[in-house]
C-alpha cells in the first residue's frame, strides 16, 4: 500500500531506504483538532512500507517519496487542490498523481478517477472523514456475472478515532479513518459462497503535515489463502 489514500486499498496504501528531511513547523503537530495546513508545491514526503507473513518474517521492504507539485489548483470541478505525484516524476517516468482538496470540517477529498483505478472501484471525488469521523458506503454493486454467479461489492469508509504518531523522534496528532473492502461471488442453484475476501485498512492523518502518517492492514485471505499484513509509516518530510 502506498500512503495515499484511495491506493491504501490495494496497498500496491502503500516505501524504503532511510532518507532524513528537514522539518519546518510553525504551528504545534501536537495540538489536536482538524485544521489542516495544506503542504505548499515543494513539499515531500517519504515512507516505508513492510510487508510480513504469518510469522512476523518480512517479505518486503519499498520506499515511497511523494511531493507537492501544485497547490492551490483547479482540477475536476474543484478549486483549492493539491497535487501530488511520486518518485518515477523526478526519474523522467510516468508518474501516479494524486489529487486532494482538503476541506474546512478537517475532511479530505481525494479524486478516485472517471472509472475508479486498479485497486479502487469509486469513482469521482471520495469523501475520507478523518474531521468528521462520519460513515459512508463509497460502493455497494450487485452483478450478474454469468452462469448464475453473482459478484457483490462493498466499499466504506468511517472514522476510527485520533490518536499520535511519531515522525522523526516528533509526534503528531492524526485523526484516523478506517477503509473497508468487502467482495463476495455467489453461485445460485443450490446457493453458495464461491469465494470472499473481506478486509479494512486503517489510515492516520496528520493535520499540521496535511498527509498521511502511518497506515495498517492487517493479514485477510483470499479462498483461504492468507495474505500478507502491511505496514506504512512516514519516516521524513520536508514542508516548503
Amino acid at each position: 500500500m502506498t500512503l495515499r489514500i484511495l491506493s491504501l486499498f490495494s496497498i500496491a496504501f502503500v516505501a524504503a531506504i532511510f532518507v532524513s528531511g528537514c522539518k519546518s513547523n510553525s504551528t504545534s503537530p501536537n495540538g489536536g483538532g482538524t485544521a489542516i495546513t495544506p503542504p505548499n508545491a515543494g513539499s515531500y514526503f517519504i515512507a516505508v512500507n513492510t510487508e510480513t507473513d504469518s510469522t512476523g518474517a518480512v517479505i518486503s521492504l519499498d520506499t515511497e517519496k511523494n511531493m507537492v507539485i501544485l497547490s492551490n489548483a483547479a482540477f475536476y470541478g474543484k478549486t483549492g487542490v493539491t497535487v501530488f505525484v511520486d518518485s518515477d516524476y523526478q526519474n523522467g517516468l510516468s508518474p501516479d498523481t494524486t489529487y486532494l482538496k482538503y476541506e474546512s470540517t478537517g475532511d479530505v477529498e481525494e479524486y478516485a478517477g472517471s472509472s475508479g483505478n486498479s485497486s479502487f472501484n469509486a469513482t469521482g471525488w471520495i469523501t475520507l472523514p478523518f474531521g468528521s469521523q462520519s460513515s459512508a458506503t463509497l460502493v455497494n454493486t450487485d452483478t450478474t456475472l454469468g452462469f448464475g454467479v453473482h459478484g457483490r461489492i462493498t466499499e466504506g469508509v468511517s472514522g476510527a478515532g485520533t490518536g499520535n504518531v511519531t515522525v522523526e523522534g516528533e509526534s503528531f496528532y492524526v485523526n484516523k479513518v478506517n477503509l473497508q473492502v468487502s467482495i463476495i461471488d455467489t453461485a445460485s442453484a443450490p446457493t453458495f459462497v464461491i469465494s470472499s475476501i473481506s478486509f479494512t485498512t486503517t489510515a492516520s492523518f496528520a493535520p499540521a503535515l496535511g498527509y498521511i502518517v502511518e497506515t495498517d492492514q492487517p493479514a485477510y485471505r483470499t479462498d483461504g489463502e492468507l495474505n500478507p499484513s502491511i505496514h506504512g509509516q512516514m519516516i521524513s518530510y520536508h514542508l516548503q
